[in-house]
């Protein structure tokens, strides 16, 4: 796979023009071409972004804008989104990871939770064996989950702590939602709930 280096993109006008609509125009780029933005604003210098309870905590960017940035920028359906805090350029920062399938290739960007800067963009083909059947076994129909609050709600109810990271991801022809949450008393350990996106009915407790 050939990999290409471009500069820094800011994606706060494609976002705002995302939720407006979809644009369902897909760049014509060679599909085994990887693509890395090094660089965004989210410099180094800036302080980090303190850990949150991602319950209790709202981001300039939303889910909604993130996947909307990547509905502009691939023709597919959504098979993951997540929200954690990563390193990025030497500080830690909240950031959003969408995934993306077609038919033939599975598209993954990353964005700036606080800005909606481009960290990252990734487009690769599908094994043969995954053409035509991965995107339909993952899908994530996101119109159709639960709100996530709603589905953070039943998480807590489940298992008291600070949620740390959240995704919703497809599966075996359905979704979850799948939060961490931290672990009472000085740990690193999390729980692992899952929460069913269509149902809202909780699935596991970690």
């Amino acid at each position: 796979m050939k990999a290409v280096l471009i500069t820094p993109i800011v994606v706060a006008a494609a976002i705002a023009a995302a939720s407006c609509g979809d644009d369902s125009g897909q760049d014509s780029a060679d599909p085994t071409t990887a693509v890395s933005v090094i660089g965004s604003s989210t410099a180094s210098g800036a302080p980090d972004s303190a850990q949150v309870d991602l319950a209790h905590h709202s981001f300039p960017v939303s889910p909604t804008d993130a996947l909307n940035t990547a509905k502009k920028n691939f023709d597919g359906t959504l098979s993951k989104l997540e929200l954690e805090r990563e390193g990025v350029n030497t500080r830690n920062t909240y950031v959003y990871k969408v995934e993306m399938l077609s038919d033939t290739e599975k598209y993954t960007i990353q964005l700036a939770a606080d800005s909606g800067a481009v960290i990252s963009e990734h487009k690769e083909n599908l094994d043969a064996d995954e053409r035509g059947t991965e995107r339909t076994r993952k899908a994530v129909d996101y119109d159709r989950a639960v709100p996530l609050n709603d589905a953070m709600a039943t998480a807590s109810k489940a298992r008291s702590g600070p949620i740390e990271k959240w995704k919703i991801e497809g599966k075996d022809n359905s979704a979850q939602y799948e939060f961490d949450v931290q672990q009472p008393g000085a740990t690193d350990d999390d729980y692992e709930v899952q929460v069913d996106a269509y149902s809202g009915q909780l699935k596991t407790t970690g």
